[in-house]
């Protein structure tokens, strides 16, 4: 009988306390959308209750509207990044218009908004200047803006280089993409593209597919509307994000049409030759695609597509022992069933002694990486106070890597969708954000050489049953490498959170729940260990090794959690920041 288990229990209490010559924000960040906080006063600094404020995306003009409270203060939660421009009117006083408002991902943000004496049909008109400086809370946010993403000299046009100029964080190793933060191992690093889980790999946290077969992590740049990373003491919020939280945000399309095209090519001539080869192995990279974005109804409907395909020809240098000719007919002779096997192996093209049983095969094989990869996203404007944003990506990553062995290059074939809904509400007394997220991510990784069978009985009750075997020996060859390495599966996920501003208090709750199901399994062909050639050619290994993998299945696993916060504005100068999270997750069956 199988029994839950809870991987990281009750969180403590999350205290912390800010003292500042500037007006400190009271939100703290979301996992994908703003909190800005203000507050609205006279010329002498008395609150002003009542003030009709309005908050309003300068690219879709969508607006929301608060009113401020007894204490002056107003708040929007759950703001989806973007330029905005904000409106504050009340009777007695000028209204005042703040324009070219940035916003970002996980960004907290506090406003104090002085009135001036009038009538409210005569304007003050203000232009921001300058980021907010979060002044309060003890995380750290660093967002970088599509002109930087676009315009820094990236690597094959992968978001995730830009991520080491974060403090704190050093690129992963191993078989996994993307950064390590807060000296925290790779799966330390949540990533999250418009709210829901975008990692690339069923295994680990990685912006990556298993082992970064992919060139394009998550979606293409064409599609990014921003990067952020939130690390430090991270709130309660966020989920199972030890070191640091990585945040998505996609484009959305605008009252305005708008669309852009790329290439981007590169060729051996300016590279190095090998100094093991006569002349220099063959490079061939093309990087192609497209945006476009604009109104399927001014004001209400938005849509924004883009693709990025690449293709690669790149010549590798492979080179390893193989048996020398004079072997080869030796076996042969003795046993005619190394046959299959032997097949595999080159000749040597390199000079051996006449007496050799062993030489060296090198040669330049060519390499390949394709991927056509497609993003989406759709937004509706239902009414100021209710919205709904739809988003979509695909991706089909493949890579082939050489081997000295004919007939047997090492592939991997990758398939990735992820698929996201979010609506936003609000009423009199909350704000609500729902999430539906789904994430399928599989890969097969394998050589050629598992797929040859046995041919007097090729009938495999498992997986390899009947693969042919491998070769390993103590004098110096061994081979052809052969396996089938399968794993993946869907990723559900849905969340609710809920958000209000009471007095000084500002408090959000809410909570999620995931379900992983998927397989993985990793057979190989079985291996026959001779230690001498007189062993070999008696056929008398000395070791059989089978590796039968897990066998075909499938299993799943589910895990929950919920948190509370109140952020609790003492003073103008003081904010404490509470926090209580939970979460369980249950063992795989």
């Amino acid at each position: 009988m199988s029994r839950a288990t809870r991987s990281h229990g009750c969180y403590p209490l999350l205290l912390a306390g800010c003292l500042t010559s500037l007006s400190p924000s009271a939100a703290l960040p979301q996992a994908n959308t703003a909190t800005l906080h203000g507050s609205v006063t006279d010329p002498s600094g008395a609150s002003i209750a009542n003030a009709k404020v309005t908050l309003t995306n300068e690219s879709t003009r969508a607006a929301m509207t608060q009113e401020s409270g007894s204490g002056g203060e107003y708040v929007f939660p759950f703001v989806p990044p973007a330029s905005y421009a904000l409106r504050i009117e009340a009777a007695g006083f000028k209204t005042l218009s703040v324009a070219n408002i940035v916003l970002s991902a996980g960004q907290q943000a506090r406003l104090t908004n002085s009135l001036e004496l009038g009538q409210v049909t005569d304007r003050v008109e203000v232009e921001a200047s300058g980021a907010i400086v979060n002044t309060v809370s003890a995380e750290q946010l660093k967002t970088y803006q599509p002109g930087e993403i676009k315009e820094l000299p990236l690597q094959n046009r992968n978001f995730t280089r830009i991520l080491i100029l974060t403090t704190g964080a050093v690129p992963s190793t191993g078989s996994s993409t993307g950064v390590n933060m807060n000296g925290v191992g790779t799966n330390g690093t949540q990533w999250s593209l418009d709210g829901t889980n975008a990692s690339g790999n069923t295994g680990a946290n990685s912006p990556g597919v298993y082992q970064a077969p992919n060139l394009v992590d998550i979606m293409s740049i064409e599609g990014i509307q921003e990067v952020s990373a939130v690390k430090g003491v991270i709130p309660a919020e966020y989920e199972n994000a030890i070191g640091g939280q990585v945040n998505l945000i996609s484009k959305s399309g605008s009252n305005e049409w708008h669309g852009s095209l790329f290439q981007n090519h590169r060729n051996r001539a300016l590279n190095a030759r090998l100094q093991t080869l006569a002349t220099k192995p063959a490079l061939t990279f093309n990087q192609f695609g497209g945006s476009i974005g604009g109104p399927v109804k001014r004001d209400k409907i938005f849509l924004f597509a883009d693709y990025e395909g690449y293709r690669e020809r790149e010549g590798a240098f492979v080179q390893g022992n193989v048996p020398t000719d004079s072997l080869r007919a030796q076996l042969l002779a003795a046993v005619p069933a190394y046959k299959m096997t032997l097949d595999a192996y080159p000749s040597p093209n390199q000079p051996v002694a006449p007496n050799a049983t062993v030489g060296l095969y090198s040669a330049a094989r060519a390499g390949q990486r394709d991927d056509d990869h497609v993003d989406a996203k759709a937004d509706i404007l239902f009414t100021s106070n209710n919205r709904l944003a739809v988003t979509f990506n695909h991706g089909t990553p493949i890579r082939l890597v050489p081997s000295i062995y004919i007939g047997n290059d090492r592939t991997w074939d990758n398939s990735l969708n992820r698929f996201s809904v979010s609506h936003t509400a609000t009423t009199a007394r909350f704000v609500s954000e729902t999430r539906f997220g789904v994430t399928r991510a599989t890969q097969v990784r394998g050589d050629d050489f598992f797929n040859a069978k046995d041919p007097n009985n090729s009938q495999e009750e498992f997986t390899g049953a009947r693969s042919i075997p491998r070769f390993a020996t103590g004098f110096g060859i061994g081979g052809p490498t052969a396996e089938a390495n399968k794993s993946g599966g869907p990723l559900y996920t849905i969340s609710q959170k809920f958000a209000r501003s009471i007095g000084k208090h500002f408090i959000k709750f809410g909570g999620n729940y995931n379900y992983l199901t998927g397989t993985r399994n990793n057979p190989e062909n079985p291996s026959f260990f001779y230690p001498t050639i007189d062993s070999m050619l008696r056929n008398a290994p000395s070791l059989t090794t089978m590796i039968i993998g897990n066998g075909d299945f499938s299993t799943r696993t589910f895990g929950f959690g919920g948190f509370f916060q109140d952020d609790f504005r003492i003073t103008p100068k003081l904010t404490l920041n509470l926090g209580l999270r939970y979460d369980f997750y249950s063992n795989f069956r």
